[in-house]
């Protein structure tokens, strides 16, 4: 396991960061609370993608024997495993729709834009992800606990097939990254069976 990380950004290449913008939106926000704000820029007709991670911290399998021994088990021959993961308590990912929006963000103790927050009156600050995002795809959460309950990000792996390492020749000694290939991580959730169960959103 390792260390818990700062905020963590992982971005598309086109996608451009740059400092938040005062807008009267904007401006309604106790900015001075905030531990995370940002803009992103989108290019015109690309998708692009953003995903932010509060103190995210890694799980993984560790380099060594692991993957080398649980590779011989044949009842994994179909399987995929799981190597890293990322936890948090608080993430967004955001999809972009090709328009070159731009999409501000803000990780704030205040995210009502209309009734402030009166910590004299007995409420307590909430603290939670703002964005002015209008997208068909966009996902964000905060446990308000600081609990490390949330996965979006991970490393998946397939088993090599025995037949494709017969072929390349006795001469090339096998490693864990040739035994198993990383594979395309599934956008939806996945099942009890391993199957991304498709979210379709209204």
């Amino acid at each position: 396991m390792g260390a818990v990380e700062e905020d963590m950004i992982m971005s598309s290449m086109d996608v451009k960061k740059s400092e938040i913008s005062i807008t009267p939106k904007v401006s309604a926000l106790d900015l001075a609370s905030t531990s995370f704000k940002a803009e992103f820029q989108f290019q015109e007709g690309k998708r692009g993608a953003v995903l932010v991670m509060h103190k995210p911290q890694q799980e993984y399998i560790p380099q060594g024997r692991v993957l080398s021994i649980i590779h011989e088990a044949h009842q994994l021959k179909d399987k995929y495993i799981v190597s890293s993961i990322f936890t948090c308590p608080g993430y967004y990912l955001y999809l972009s729709n090709r328009s070159a929006e731009r999409v501000t963000l803000a990780l704030t103790a205040n995210t009502s834009l209309t009734t402030p927050i009166d910590v004299s009156a007995g409420r307590e600050a909430s603290i939670d992800w703002w964005t002015d995002a209008q997208a068909a795809f966009l996902r964000k959460a905060f446990d308000k606990a600081g609990q490390y309950r949330y996965t979006p990000l991970f490393d998946l792996k397939r088993r090599q097939h025995w037949f494709k390492r017969k072929f390349r020749g006795a001469e090339v000694q096998s490693t864990e990254d040739n035994l198993w290939i990383k594979c395309p991580t599934p956008w939806d959730p996945l099942d009890e069976d391993g199957k991304e169960d498709i979210v379709y959103d209204e």
